[in-house]
């Protein structure tokens, strides 16, 4: 069963809750003389109250649950992903489940990449940004990240956030060479526009955190680097050392003239692709040892 169907049997649930505790109050105010016998009735009148109780208690979990990203599917696809990832990786098993791990690995490499809009969708960025403690950025500009999600960044960091960003110097040769291009003759101005955001985001972040000052709450950091190097890939990297890590990789053009919105982006799980996630960690870590520090805020 997908998740849609999940989500459709989930809401069900709820309205048959909701049916059920509108007939039981009809019910309750329907019940008089003369309509059941004297003992039956006080005993329906003395389970009803119970009942609607938990139906609303039932009703009031369910939206909290769902208000707050979880339900049952989620739990459950939670416990898989675990299970499974305990599977591939104990060597002690018996050889026939490497089948399962190969089985897996197929599947990894046939899935589909995404285009820029849906892979945001399902990478949900908003959400993530809400409990991430590090993040790992590397873009051509970062325009589009920066601009819809300053808040949102200044919130992470208020919050213990550790972000590290690293984007092309628009002052340096790859920066040149990029804007000879028809669709990035604005990045050396987009990648300015950038660096005064994140340099904002800071400020809203200190001021954020200076509210907080009697409740001794830490903040996190922001550090900066420039490359002159035009990245083959930009990556976006949560939470690198959780179990439930994940980063979202696009695979920028090969050809020059290509659109930037149709490239291709994949989201890789830790748990899923283990491999493939410490590859792109391991590179960006490399990129990054070459890159020069901006002045980065305290």
């Amino acid at each position: 069963m997908n998740r849609k169907a999940y989500e459709k049997v989930d809401y069900l649930r709820l309205l048959l809750a909701i049916i059920g505790l509108a007939a039981l109050i009809l019910l309750f105010d329907a019940l008089g003389p003369n309509k059941f016998g004297e003992d039956f009735k006080e005993f329906i009148i003395q389970v009803i109250p119970d009942l609607a109780s938990i139906l609303i208690a039932f009703i009031i979990a369910y939206l909290i649950l769902n208000w707050k990203g979880y339900s049952p599917q989620e739990k459950l696809r939670e416990d898989l992903v675990q299970d499974l990832a305990k599977v591939i990786s104990d060597p002690k098993l018996p050889p026939e489940t490497h089948n399962l791990s190969e089985a897996l690995h197929y599947l990894n490499m046939k899935l589909p990449f995404l285009h820029s809009e849906p892979s945001f969708k399902e990478f949900n960025f908003n959400v993530k940004l809400e409990g991430v403690k590090q993040l790992d950025i590397i873009a051509y500009s970062g325009v589009y990240l920066f601009q819809n999600f300053q808040d949102k960044f200044a919130e992470a960091v208020s919050n213990g956030a550790r972000l590290r960003i690293m984007l092309i110097d628009p002052d340096s040769q790859a920066s040149e060479l990029l804007a000879s291009n028809q669709y990035f003759a604005e990045n050396p101005g987009d990648t300015r526009k950038s660096i005064e955001r994140i340099r904002q985001i800071w400020k809203d972040a200190t001021k954020k955190l200076e509210n907080f000052k009697t409740k001794r709450k830490r903040g996190g950091s922001i550090e900066l680097r420039l490359i002159n190097w035009i990245p083959s890939l930009s990556l976006i990297i949560v939470d690198r050392d959780s179990k439930n890590a994940e980063l979202k990789v696009k695979v920028n053009s090969l050809y020059v003239d290509t659109p930037p919105f149709s490239t291709p982006n994949k989201i890789i799980n830790k748990q899923f692709s283990p491999v493939w996630f410490d590859y792109f960690v391991t590179q960006y870590e490399k990129v990054w040892e070459q890159g020069v520090s901006l002045e980065s805020p305290p």
